[in-house]
Formats: structure tokens, sequence, C-alpha cells
């Protein structure tokens, strides 16, 4: 007979107390994550325990998991502590900042995300003001900014700092590197082509800032050029060697041509992840907080890389249960791949930088897009190119940083011609209500829309509600067709109810070169009062409109619009006034469907994301670099064996970061509950004497199951943190002794009374053995023989005729690490112990019914 252990998967865990030379377990945890990462092997798991990382994760096999210890707050975070500030001038002091991976960094004070130095002051916390944070000005060809009003600092006070501006048009924003300065007046070389270009894209009016140490004038400011980082502190003084981070690293974690690679749980500060060509990828219940920093960038439109945020490259990834929040650029990109999903994720407050970004830029196949949320943003909420199936989710306040476009960008842009082919996708059951957006400076544009589908074509828009998308110039619309050059078709609307808005449909045609065919709306509810705008009359019969409910009063439809109620009122007109179409209608009540995005007398549709907004520990400016507490649990010198007994005693060291329960239980041979007992501990490291006591006295027998565990302060079983198990034996009033003597072995005397076998602790008999690597260990009294002694990997065991029928083997401290009953008439057993046991020793038990005999082991 022949025993070996199989190879099973690993859990390895991370503190950020640990040490990197520790094994990676829960009681002696690894220190960084990147080192679970690189002994990790296909199948197993990293927990990581609470606190705050400081790293960038290389992920070098697929299917392995990085998840948050029972849900412990995890933050990696891809900025350092500054530490080694000197004063620079007055209340500024400076300190060394290298190896910035990003174009600028960002800086945090005590967890506070805090304002780059700029003229004019930011004075509160809403990145997408332009009443706060920015100055009025004239953007000419040529570099040349004028200011209104400017601190007069002298010549060149602002050189070698930065300018940025929102004119022009308010879609193409120029920037600068400032090379000249003279009071108002900016001279810069042009970073943004079209102000190279001279185009009026972004020469006019506007507003705009400048970034530069001059302008660094008050608390909570900092401003980072050339390997060195000033900084203002909030309250003033010396910032101390813990309270100030910067961004360094631009990913927390790097994945690249692997699979199967989860994240859960896990937060993700001042950086980003990639996935890069990997597939069937989860990110479940992690967040993602000010992905991005300022940056500068030419074109309007930019690489998936480029505007930042977590990039994707793959097929069947999933974002499940993710908060994304602040950021300068985008906070999703999908470069390429297939049947990638978002579900149930949170996206807000990003796209400060304003141009081109996006919560979600998409350039995969058959992308899926449901109950989700999509808040303020710089510009587009979804921004696609390929088959985007858009599902359940909740949008509004988009286009906060510039106009002419809308919460779902489709366009041919740079192809005119061409129609963007969406392959059967759908956008259904979503709201999209609650947009603005800026004036053009150049002229009186000032428009947003829900749908900016232009040139887009074989799509579906159906049951969906639009409502208060108004803006100052009665530009907020319902959808823009395009269709410029390009002659589009199959574009239905289906069942969508739109109120409050200023037009209903736009269509330019600007070349006259456009067409549209093959194009329905029906069963719709529209608001009268707002226009149709066909640009151009011919393309007006390319679009049948059919069994549109037409409404100016809400009053006489919805059960209370103007608290967001569009349920139909009893009597409502658009009861029964549309027409069935198969797989949109379907399951209608009534003698025909109701017109509107809800049927009465069915359930009321539901969308967007379930999600709260994740609390971190330093969001109220507490912050603390602390580690966790690891907590632990283990038995005290825990004896292998106790006297049969009503009760038990033993010793459990234990370590919690709060309140909570300490339980032992006793369980039979045979899985019988036994008895348990139950203690509250308070917080910190103790030792406890727990006694179980039972009705009846135990039975004699051996691996009887003790089990010692942390639980939530008065939870259920089910409510444990850590268990540890141990085996003991229930033995007569005598138990055994073992003891050594030098360099021999002493045994006790086995006696038998009637059915119990037991010791006489004066009786101890020396047994005769001969020791070495090739003779192994003989148990002369039994002619039972264990070759090699010490062994390496395995040991053999030669019964010689004795009548056995279990071996154990223990470890010093009596945990049974091995365990192999053996079938009668064995003359020999061999046992494997390569990955199970650690080099020491170890005692090894022969026996059966009636006697047992004893042996130490060496294992080298």
């Amino acid at each position: 007979m022949f025993v070996s252990t199989a190879l099973l998967a690993k859990n390895y865990f991370v503190a950020p107390n640990g040490l990197d030379s520790n094994a990676g377990t829960l009681g002696a945890p690894f220190k960084t994550i990147q080192k679970a990462a690189d002994v990790m092997i296909a199948g197993d798991k990293c927990y990581l325990r609470k606190g705050t990382y400081r790293e960038k994760v290389s992920v070098k096999v697929s299917n392995v998991v990085f998840e948050a210890y029972n849900n412990e707050f995890v933050v990696v975070s891809g900025a350092d502590v500054i530490s080694a500030w000197t004063r620079y001038s007055g209340e500024i002091y400076k300190a060394r900042l290298s190896n910035v991976e990003s174009e600028f960094t960002q800086v945090f004070f005590k967890g506070k995300h805090q304002h780059i130095a700029r003229y004019p002051d930011k004075n509160n916390d809403d990145m997408f003001s332009i009443e706060d944070g920015y100055a009025p000005l004239e953007v000419k060809t040529g570099g040349k900014v004028v200011f209104d009003t400017a601190p007069n600092g002298g010549t060149n006070y602002w050189k070698g700092g930065y300018f940025r501006a929102i004119s022009g048009k308010t879609w193409v924003n120029p920037t600068g590197k400032i090379k000249g300065s003279t009071g108002k007046d900016l001279t810069c070389d042009m970073i943004t082509k079209s102000w190279i270009d001279g185009y009026d894209k972004c020469v006019g009016r506007g507003v705009g800032y400048i970034l530069h140490l001059n302008a660094l004038s008050k608390a909570g400011e900092w401003y980072y050029q050339d390997n060195t980082l000033y900084f203002w502190k909030p309250g003033g003084g010396k910032p101390s060697d813990t309270e100030v981070e910067a961004q360094k690293r631009e990913q927390a974690f790097f994945i690249s041509e692997k699979n199967n690679i989860t994240l859960k749980n896990i937060h993700i500060k001042a950086a980003s992840i990639a996935l890069k060509n990997s597939n069937n990828c989860v990110i479940d219940g992690c967040s993602f907080h000010y992905p991005k920093g300022w940056f500068t960038r030419p074109d309007y439109s930019a690489s998936y890389t480029e505007l930042g945020g977590v990039y994707v490259k793959g097929n069947n990834n999933i974002f499940r249960n993710c908060y994304f929040d602040g950021g300068w650029g985008s906070h999703l990109s999908y470069e390429s791949g297939d049947n990638n999903e978002v579900s149930n994720c949170f996206f807000e407050n990003n796209g400060w930088m304003g141009m081109f970004t996006s919560s979600i830029y998409n350039g995969s196949s058959n992308l899926d897009v449901n109950h989700s949320s999509f808040a303020s943003t710089g510009r587009f909420h979804i921004r696609t190119h390929n088959a985007t199936d858009i599902k359940h989710c909740d949008f509004y306040d988009c286009m906060k940083m510039g106009q002419d476009a809308g919460s779902i960008e489709i366009t041919n842009g740079g192809n005119w011609g061409v129609p963007v082919d969406m392959k059967g996708s759908e956008i259904a059951y979503n709201k999209f209500h609650d947009m603005n957006t800026l004036h053009s400076y150049n002229d009186k544009k000032n428009f947003v829309v829900a749908f900016y589908l232009e040139g887009a074509e074989n799509y579906t828009v159906h049951h969906n509600l639009i409502y208060n998308i108004q803006t100052d110039e009665k530009q907020g619309s319902f959808v823009y067709l395009g269709p410029r050059k390009s002659k589009i078709k199959k574009c239905y609307y289906y069942n969508n109810t739109v109120w409050n808005v200023d037009k209903l449909v736009n269509v330019w045609n600007r070349d006259n070169k456009g067409e549209i065919s093959s194009s329905e709306f029906v069963n719709n509810i529209l608001d009268s009062r707002a226009e149709i705008d066909w640009g151009n009359p011919s393309l007006e019969s390319g679009v049948s409109f059919i069994k549109n409910q037409l409404i100016s009063n809400p009053n006489n439809i919805f059960v209370n619009a103007s608290q967001a109620n569009f349920s139909l009122k009893n009597g409502s007109a658009a009861i029964d006034f549309g027409k069935n179409i198969n797989g949109i209608t379907d399951n209608y009540k009534g003698v025909a469907p109701d017109a509107g995005c809800f049927e009465k007398g069915n359930s009321n549709w539901t969308c967007g994301s379930s999600l709260q907004r994740p609390q971190f520990p330093d969001d109220d400016g507490s912050f603390s670099d602390d580690a966790t507490v690891i907590e632990e649990i283990e038995f005290v010198n825990l004896a292998s064996s106790f006297v049969q007994n009503r009760e038990l005693t033993v010793r459990v060291a234990h370590t919690t970061s709060e309140k909570r329960d300490i339980v032992v239980i006793l369980t039979s041979p045979n899985g019988t509950w036994l008895g348990n007992k139950k203690i509250s501990a308070e917080a910190g490291a103790n030792e406890t004497d727990l006694t179980i006591a039972f009705d009846d006295q135990l039975e004699l027998g051996n691996n009887y199951k003790l089990e010692a565990m942390i639980r939530l302060s008065g939870g259920a079983y089910t409510d444990n943190i850590l268990v540890k198990t141990a085996f003991i034996d229930i033995n007569s009033e005598r138990a055994n002794s073992l003891s050594s003597k030098q360099n021999s072995f002493v045994y006790p005397t086995i006696l038998n009374e009637g059915e119990s076998d037991f010791v006489s602790d004066s009786d101890e008999t020396k047994t005769s053995l001969s020791l070495d690597s090739s003779t192994g260990v003989s148990l002369m009294d039994q002619n039972v023989r264990v070759s090699p002694n010490p062994f390496v990997n395995s040991f053999k065991i030669n019964f010689g005729g004795a009548d056995v029928n279990f071996i154990k083997l223990y470890d010093t401290k009596g945990q049974l690490v091995y365990s192999q009953p053996v079938q009668s008439n064995t003359s020999d057993i061999e046992v494997f112990v390569e990955n199970n046991c650690a080099p020491g020793l170890y005692l090894l038990q022969v026996g059966n019914n009636k006697s047992v005999q004893t042996v130490k082991l060496l294992k080298k």
C-alpha cells in the first residue's frame, strides 16, 4: 500500500506588517502583493489583509484570485507617502519626488485630494464649476492668450507653467506650455493642434487658468516640477512624514496575456488597472478613485490609453459591483475584444479635463452594459464605436465641461461617408435625465443630447425614459442622427417616454449627401412643445412616425411628472394607444400596447446601480497609513490527549482588531457535536482558558475534533472570521507519558486492563532501539520497523507480522498531521509526506485497539 498527498491550490496571505520572507500564511503573511503574485500558481488565491499597499502588481500566471480577506478594507495605491520636507518659502515646503510615471502627479493630504496651484485659485471641490478656478480671457492665434485680469508679477512671471482654457466652441480646448508672459499676456508653445492650426473651435473668448509654482498662494495647494513637490499644508506648518501622499504609479495591477484573473473587494486609489490581451477576468466589488491626474494631449480624439482610467483589451471580461470616482480623464476604456460586460457599476465625477473624456470609452464588440449608474462627467457617459447593448442604466449630468455632444455618443466622424453599423444593438429600459451644458463662446450653440448617434445605423432604442434635458439656448435634445455624408438605415425608436426637452429629433445633413431610410419612431410619448429639426426636409421621408402620443400637459398622462413618476395614470390617453411590435411590446395588457416606456398593469422596469459610495477610512481627512491588526487564534500548549472527564479546559491565544466572540467547540470522532464554550473578548491580544462542560463523561477514543474560532460579536456559526482545528485523544485517568533521554527513546509500558489501555506514570521502560539513516528505528518488542530515520520525503513501516490497524503522525505541538487506517494482514506501508510536513521532529504512533507504540522521527 502506498499513500501520497495530492497537490492542492494554496491560499496566500498578505498584510502591511508582514514580511516577504514569511511563508505567506495567515499567521505569517507576506508584506507585498507582488511577493504572492511571484509564487502563485494556477488555482491559488491571495487574501489581502486590511491596510494600504503601495505597489504595482504584475500578475504572473492565469487562473488566480486576489481578494480582500473577510471584506476587510484594502487599498492598493499608486501614491507614496512623501517625507523629508524642508522649507521653500513662507508656508510652502518642498520634498523630493522622483520616478513619477505620469505627466503630472496627484497629491493627497490625510487622504483628501488637494488642488494643483493655479491662477485663479480653486476654492471649492466642484471640479466642473467654471465660476471657480477659471478667469475670463481670449485665446488668439499664434499661441497668444490675454487674460481680462491677472496678477502683475513682472516679466515671465508665468514662464514654465501650463495654460488651459475652455474657449471658442467649447469642445476642443487649448493647452500650451507657457514660454513667456507680461502682465495679463501669455505666449505659449501650443500643444493642441486645433490651436496650432488657428481653428475657431478653440480660438476666441473663453475662460481658463494657469498652473505654476508662482500660483501656489494658499493652503491645500501643491505644485510639481523638476522632481520636486511643493506643498502648503492645510493649517500651515511643516508637513509630517506620514500625512502627504503623491501619485507615482499609473497602475495598481498589470495583467497582460493572463486569463481567468479575479480581483475582488479591492479599492484602487490614484491608479488604475490594465487587462491587456487578457480574457475571462472578473473585477468584482472594487473601486477606482482618482485614476488619472492632470495631463496634456494634442488632439480632440484620443487613444484608449491616453485618457487614463482602467484599460481593457480582451474577451469575456466582467466588471461587476464596481465604483468609479474622480479624475481628469476617463474611467474605463475598452480598446478591443468581444463579449465584455459592465454590471451594477457606478460612475461619477470624472473627465475634469473635459475634452473627449468618457465614463466608458468602447471599441470592443458586443459590450453589455447593464444595471449601472452614470452621474456627473465632463463629456460623454458612454462613447462607443461598435455593437453595444445598454440596458437598465441611469444616466444624468453629462457634458459639464463642453457642449455639442451627448450622454451616449456614436459618430462616424473622420469617415463621414461610412455608417457605423451597430449590429442590432439595443438601448433599452434606461433613464436619461437632468442634463445641461456650457455655452459656445463663439456662437449661441448650447447643444446636449441623450442619444448622439451621428451616422449610426442598425440599432433599436426602446423603453427609455428621457426628461429634463434643456439648455439656455433651447438645444437640449432627445436624439441627434446626423447623417452628414452617410446613408443610414434601420434606426428604430420604440416606446420611449420623452418629456421636458427642447428638441425631439435633430438632423444635420451639412453636405447634402446624407440619407435616412427604413427607420421608425413608433409608440413613443413625445413632448409636443419640442420641435423636430430635419435640417434638410428631404430626409423626413425616410423616417416613419407611427402611433406616437404627443402631449403638452403631463398631468393628463402621468401619475406625477414633476416628481419623476411617469407611470400612466388611470384614464391616460396613452393606454392601449400603440401598436404591437414583435419582441418589443410582448406581454402587453389590454387590447393594444400602451405608448411610452411603462405598460399600465405591468410592473415598471427599474434601472441603475444598487451600489453605495464606498466610505474610504480617510475620506474625512483622518488619514492613517497604519498596518492592520492581523486577527489570529491559536491553541496554547495543547496536549495531544486528555483525561476522561465531564469537562475539558484549553487555553487559546487570540488577537482581534475589535470586540469579538471567542468560541471553542468539541466534536466526537464520528462528527457529533459535544459542547462549546463562548466568551466575549475586547480588541487586542490575550490568552484565555475556556472550559467546555459535558452532561456525561466523555468516551475513550482518538481523533476528537477541537475547534477554536474568532467570531463576529453576537454572530452565528456562519459568522466565523477565523477557525483553528486540532485533534485530541481521550484516555483513562492515567495518560500516556513520553520523554527522551539524550540519544535514546523512552516508551511507556502498555498495560491492559479490560478494554482500557493505559500506562503507569512511574513505570518507564527503555526500549532498545537502533538509529541510523540506513537501518531506521526498530520497535523490538512488537517487531515493527520504521526506516529510514531521519527521512526526507517518505518512510516505510514494516509491521513484522504485528496486528496494526492504524498509523498516526503528530508534530511536537500535538497536532495530527497525518492519519491512515491499515488493513488486516498488511505487511508494510510507505508514507509520503513531501509537502505537508516541514523539516523537524515528529511522533509516529502505530497500533490497534489494544496497544499503541510511539516513536520519534526526524524529517530533514
